[in-house]
């Protein structure tokens, strides 16, 4: 009997900022779009000012 519980690597690499609110993408090797979502630890929200955490900047494409 073959178990196939996890074909999946054990870790795969997030594209996506680490910061909780952030959904800005990084680049690789990197964890946080920017040194703002890096020291901004604990924090809901993200103020980064890219336009992928801005809705403003969104609604005006």
């Amino acid at each position: 009997m073959i178990s196939r519980e996890n074909t999946r690597p054990a870790s795969t690499p997030s594209s996506e900022c680490a910061h909780a609110g952030c959904h800005c993408p990084v680049s690789a090797g990197q964890k946080y779009c920017s040194d703002y979502c890096e020291n901004m630890v604990g924090a809901d929200t993200c103020n980064c000012g890219h336009a992928e955490c801005n809705p403003a900047a969104k609604d005006d494409r």
